[in-house]
């Protein structure tokens, strides 16, 4: 019986069935052992068509299921006879897939529906196969279900799904397995009349018809196992041993009088499937209240060298399942101390088994298990776990007693601190103190590990937070997160408790030790979460360097959540800094906060973009500050300017934002744009348009100042170059920066007042107008409305400095060719008193109080210039000489020509300005 036996296992084991007891639970990190499926990537393409072969492959490869079972059935609806089994094998595979993920309900259904419509159509051996194909991925489903339940991961309405899934597929697979002994009997009888091929084609159908009985029964008895765990129904137990023992015994029942595994020929054990059944034998018999031969069943397995490894790893928590199911609580605590390394699974199951029973039972023994199986869930580091089986469970048998019990009804009061925070703050603060109490005593208990010594040190500290009504309980807070900081398991729970000490101390408390604790976060978590939280508050203490705090702000990691707020508040910061720095030190913070500043704009432009208006504001606004930065700062950064000027137009063309009330700033700030970029003319025009709109802004009078004195700038320089480089050739260049001096600086000389204009402003800005409409008149002479132009502008310099000697040597001339010999007579005379006798210009205003003399009394005129013919035999400069002499001549005077020094022995030299 064991050869044939051992046969029949390895036809079957290339199958790879893993058996069911190993649908461990994704949340505790468990793989599921379902019988290894063939992936849909390995069968061969069944489409007709080469655009569907196409597309089966592409959704194969994606795994897009329902698309690929659309198309399978379609393909299948026309297929040829011949082709149809193919295609339905493929199409029952991914059915089988789709029943394996799906978890809505009736999702679940409608693909049970549709394999029942598959299998309608089919019949034969492929009928068989896909029927045992979709009920295996049926059973999965209600596997994986009934194992979250035992491990208290689902509720009893899934529970009652479970078992009624179980039980239909149950009755489903043992159904198949007779139907398929049948067949194996039938076939038998006929092999014993067939010799040659016709005996080896008997022989082949009946190991597959072997193949599927042994299948359908591990299957059945897995289900009927789970159905007995789940409802504690012995009919179910024994109907699932009996199937499992088929898979055992090869077909055979085992002798009644005998003990089975005594029969059982243990080097089987090496194929998964069996060693598998054996487990779920063993977990039926304790069902049974046979202990004596569970035990022999694990036993078997735990000495057997052939068992496999997966199934070995499984044993412990089996075990435990079955001594709770016995209820033999001493033994599934002591084997649960002597089980020196847990996985989370086997640890999360013994909990909620022994917590479950404790729930009902009274006896001592259970609820000293739940204890140590809770204990030794937290005591893991799946606290989590231990206080969600205290919460689903309530037993009195955590009742404050371990750390578990405290922690739990402290993190218990601590929820309800928090829901009622806001609707009963007195009830809410009441609660948190008494939930800090509670942590404070589990946290005092004697040797608890770190991992739990840090959670009831945080939850005591917020806790304590929550409550906290004086300094000094905010304090008290604090040297809870402390301590937390002190046992925290990593950097991110150290960065988390470091944080929670921070925060505590905001409303109040020791700013020196809360200063402290936020330079030790920043200077030791960088890269922390909370990084931009802390810099944010670093910020905000007073006395800081701002620059040194942006700094720190802009080192928040891009996936802090508060990153966009951080860098927001640097901008902030490195904005009001440039404010009052120096001009030496603000170009640097100018060109930092244009970076960042810049880079702001450009994330809150795409939500303007999609309509949203509170972004269109703060576009505006920040636009409004880089565009003041961007064109005070020497040089301007006219890309930075343009950008932010790009950003206004986009959120105004939105309609979420009016920038009327903002546009007198901005064409300031244009026009100073424009005067970077050396577009004078642009702005000037700019500039007019805005004083013709509001005439007294501030932005106005900023903008004509800006423009009158780039202009004045420009003037000078040419002026310059004419002096040393061919005048004539630079002349109607000159004339075209004279004309727009004039045009700027006219509003601010016809109306200072209005424009602020201070003499100390505006004198030079005068001064250069003055000079540039005097070189105008020169270069025409004639005309009468640019003589009366330069005597105006410059009336308004001598208004301002009467004793200049540019502008009095202007009047005397101006004056002059106005035909005011008097005031011409003053402004000469007012120059040569200022200036000494040796100075080339001190000729040039005696000559002119001459000249103006002659006009008004012809015999002082003729005194004067014989007292400086007199004086000064050499007459004066070169440049001055012929027209001494003439006035000489005009009044009659001797004018000595021989023996007279020249003009090197005169000592006087041609003044720079005598030609003008």
């Amino acid at each position: 019986m064991c050869r044939r036996v051992a046969d029949i296992a390895a036809a079957v084991a290339p199958r790879r069935w893993g058996g069911a007891l190993a649908p461990w639970l994704v949340a505790v990190g468990v793989v599921a052992g379902q019988p290894q499926r063939q992936t849909l990537l390995q069968q061969p393409l069944v489409a007709a068509t080469v655009e569907e072969r196409t597309l089966e492959r592409w959704l194969e490869e994606r795994e897009l299921l329902a698309p690929l079972a659309w198309l399978l059935e379609s393909v299948h609806a026309r297929a040829a006879e011949e082709d149809r089994e193919a295609v339905a094998r493929k199409l029952a595979s991914v059915y089988a897939a789709q029943l394996d993920r799906v978890r809505d309900e009736a999702l679940r259904r409608r693909v049970e529906e549709s394999a029942r419509r598959l299998l309608s159509s089919a019949s034969g051996p492929a009928a068989r196969e896909l029927r045992l194909t979709l009920l295996r991925a049926r059973y999965s489903g209600a596997e994986r279900m009934a194992e979250r339940w035992l491990m208290a991961l689902e509720d009893e309405q899934a529970r009652a799904a479970a078992v009624e899934s179980l039980r239909a597929v149950a009755a489903e697979l043992a159904d198949e397995a007779l139907q398929a002994n049948r067949r194996i009997a039938s076939l038998s009888k006929q092999e014993e009349a067939l010799s040659g091929e016709q005996a080896r084609r008997a022989s082949a159908l009946i190991a597959e018809e072997q193949r599927r009985r042994s299948l359908a029964s591990y299957l059945g008895g897995w289900a009927q196992t789970y159905v007995a765990l789940l409802t504690g129904s012995h009919a179910a137990a024994e109907q699932g041993l009996t199937l499992l023992e088929q898979v055992l015994f090869g077909g055979q029942a085992p002798p009644g009088e005998k003990d089975p595994v005594e029969d059982f020929d243990v080097g089987l054990l090496r194929f998964e499937h069996v060693a598998r059944a054996a487990v779920a034998a063993a977990l039926c018999r304790a069902e049974l209240g046979d202990a004596a031969g569970a035990d022999r069943w694990f036993e078997t397995l735990d000495r057997a060298e052939a068992t496999p490894a997966s199934v070995r790893q499984q044993l412990v928590a089996r075990r435990l399942l079955a001594l709770a199911t016995l209820r033999r609580w001493s033994e599934f605590t002591r084997l649960l101390s002597q089980t020196k390394t847990l996985r989370p699974a086997q640890a999360r199951l013994a909990a909620a088994l022994s917590l479950r029973e404790a729930t009902r039972s009274r006896d001592p023994a259970v609820r000293v298990a739940a204890r140590r199986a809770v204990e030794r869930l937290a005591r893991m580091g799946l606290l989590e776990h231990a206080l969600d089986l205290a919460q689903r469970f309530q037993s009195d048998a955590l009742a404050e007693q371990g750390f578990v019990g405290l922690y739990a009804k402290a993190a218990r009061l601590f929820r309800q601190a928090q829901e009622q925070r806001r609707s009963d703050p007195d009830a809410a603060k009441t609660h948190a103190r008494t939930a800090a109490t509670l942590a404070e005593r589990a946290l005092a208990l004697p040797d608890v590990p770190k991992t739990l010594r840090y959670a009831a040190a945080t939850l005591a500290a917020s806790a304590w937070n929550m409550a906290a009504r004086t300094d000094e309980e905010r304090a008290v807070a604090a040297e809870l997160f402390e301590q937390a900081y002190h046992v925290a398991p990593d950097d991110q729970a150290r960065g988390e408790a470091l944080w929670g000490a921070i925060a505590a101390l905001a409303l109040g408390g020791d700013v020196q030790k809360r200063s402290a604790l936020i330079e030790r976060f920043l200077a030791a978590f960088p890269t922390h979460r909370r990084y931009g939280a802390v810099a944010l508050e670093a910020s905000r203490l007073a006395g800081g360097d701002p620059v040194a705090a942006a700094e720190r702000l802009l080192r928040t990691p891009l996936t802090d959540e508060r990153v966009a707020e951080a860098r927001a508040r640097a901008a902030a910061l490195l904005f009001d800094a440039q404010r009052g720095a120096s001009p030496h030190a603000r170009a640097a913070i100018v060109k930092r906060y244009l970076e960042v500043a810049t880079g702001l704009l450009a994330v809150d432009l795409p939500q303007v973009a999609r309509g949203d208006a509170a972004a269109a504001q703060r576009v505006l606004a920040r636009a409004q500050r880089i565009l003041e930065a961007a064109t005070t700062v020497s040089p301007v950064d006219v890309a930075a300017a343009q950008r932010a000027f790009e950003a206004v137009e986009m959120a105004a063309r939105t309609g979420l934002v009016d920038v009327a009330a903002a546009q007198d700033e901005l064409d300031e700030r244009r026009v100073r744009m424009l005067l970077a970029r050396g577009e004078l003319d642009d702005a000037a025009a700019l500039a007019q348009t805005l004083r013709r709109r509001s005439p007294d802004s501030i932005w106005a009078v900023s903008a004509t100042w800006l423009v009158a004195r780039k202009a004045a700038a420009r003037w000078r320089r040419v002026s310059s170059a004419m002096r040393s480089d061919d005048a004539q050739r630079i002349a109607e260049e000159a004339a075209q920066r004279a004309r727009a001096l004039l045009r700027a600086a006219t509003p601010l000389l016809e109306e200072p007042t209005r424009h602020g204009a201070e003499e100390e402003a505006l004198a030079p800005v005068a001064a250069a107008a003055a000079e540039a409409a005097f070189f105008l008149w020169r270069r025409d002479s004639e005309d009468s409305a640019l003589l009366e132009q330069a005597w105006r502008t410059n009336e308004r310099v001598m208004a301002l400095l009467p004793r200049e000697k540019e502008a009095l040597r202007r009047r005397g001339k101006l004056a002059m060719a106005r035909g005011d010999a008097a005031a011409a007579l003053e402004a000469w005379r007012t120059l040569s008193a200022a200036l000494p006798q040796d100075d080339e210009v001190w000729f040039e205003a005696r000559l002119g109080v001459v000249e103006a003399l002659e006009r008004l009394d012809g015999a002082r005129a003729r005194t004067v210039l014989a007292q400086h013919l007199a004086m000064h035999p050499e007459l004066g400069p070169p440049s001055l000489r012929s027209r001494f002499e003439a006035a000489a001549k005009r009044l009659g005077l001797a004018v000595q020509t021989e023996g007279r020094p020249g003009a090197a022995a005169s000592g006087a030299r041609t003044p720079a300005g005598a030609q003008r």
